[in-house]
């Protein structure tokens, strides 16, 4: 069998240093990349997270975190460089959720024809906090409208 795995670069931005490592130094801060993976084999192709399409909104709700807001370039865009593979959202066959962050689930539910694979444990957390950094749109697509294609 042979795969391909490809790096879909979904934006950038710079996180201080107090919330990147453990006891960072808050005057530091690190580049980021948002990334999405395509995974190319004999089933179609799979995607690990969906990548972030409200750079906006996730600027908003991560400002304490960020030390300089996400820039995404058109041409960033999931969907476009899907395309760029030849596929469109219909086509991606299995979606893998690392985590529950926003900017890793926030176009989750346009792959309407993909097995979507989350972690019980993480589904359970973001579900039980009062402030999770899941979209409600997502936690509502795993738990209601696609649970019957939702894996824990």
């Amino acid at each position: 069998m042979s795969y391909s795995i490809r790096a879909l670069v979904n934006g950038e931005c710079q996180v201080s240093g107090r919330y990147t490592y453990h006891q960072g130094n808050d005057e530091e801060r690190y580049r980021f990349l948002l990334i999405v993976w395509l995974i190319e084999g004999p089933q179609g192709p799979i995607l690990v997270d969906t990548g972030l399409t409200h750079v906006d909104e996730m600027n908003a709700g991560a400002a304490h975190v960020l030390a300089e807001p996400i820039v995404q370039m058109p041409a960033q865009d999931i969907c476009t460089q899907l395309k760029t593979h030849g596929y469109s959202p219909e086509d991606i066959r299995c979606v893998f959720i690392s985590h529950l962050h926003f900017d890793h689930v926030d176009q989750l539910d346009i792959y309407r024809n993909a097995r979507i694979v989350v972690s019980k444990r993480g589904l359970d957390q973001a579900l039980s906090q009062e402030l999770s950094w899941a979209p409600q749109k997502t936690l509502d697509l795993l738990t209601k409208t696609a649970k019957e294609r939702t894996g824990r």
